[in-house]
């Protein structure tokens, strides 16, 4: 199970199959699905699936940030507008049934993705800008 401080939503879990059989031809190679040629970008045409898996997570996860950041002040905005009484909003925010700590766990544990450091973000970003494609990273 995904036993996290944040992503729990993400659907991230661990299977242990134990005498089980798995024929070759339903596996795959990690290395050939992290590459742009992989099994199904040669049968559907949408770009998205030509790319490697590595690349794919460093434009899709910043994307989860902005996200999460805009829904963050859109509830802090809400909770200001509404608030009567003076030093009351900051505690209140840590507990576990308020939207805006599951939305601090959930950044936190996304930007500490090996995935998501800055230069291969910026490498990717750069090849697309420039139409060179995109690489694997090399972490």
């Amino acid at each position: 199970m995904w036993h996290t401080a944040g992503l729990r939503g993400t659907g991230s879990n661990d299977v242990r199959a134990v005498r089980l059989f798995v024929p070759e031809y339903r596996t795959l190679d990690w290395a050939l699905l992290g590459a742009a040629d992989n099994p199904g970008s040669r049968i559907h045409p949408d770009p998205i699936i030509h790319m490697p898996m590595a690349t794919l997570l460093n434009v899709v996860a910043p994307a989860a940030s902005l996200g999460a950041a805009e829904h963050a002040v859109e509830l802090f905005r809400e909770r200001m507008l509404v608030r009567k009484v003076k030093n009351t909003v900051g505690g209140s925010a840590h507990r576990l049934s308020h939207p805006l700590q599951r939305i601090q766990r959930d950044v936190n544990v996304l930007v500490n993705h090996p995935t998501l450091t800055l230069d291969p973000i910026l490498e990717q970003a750069g090849r697309g800008l420039l139409g060179l494609g995109f690489t694997v990273a090399a972490f």
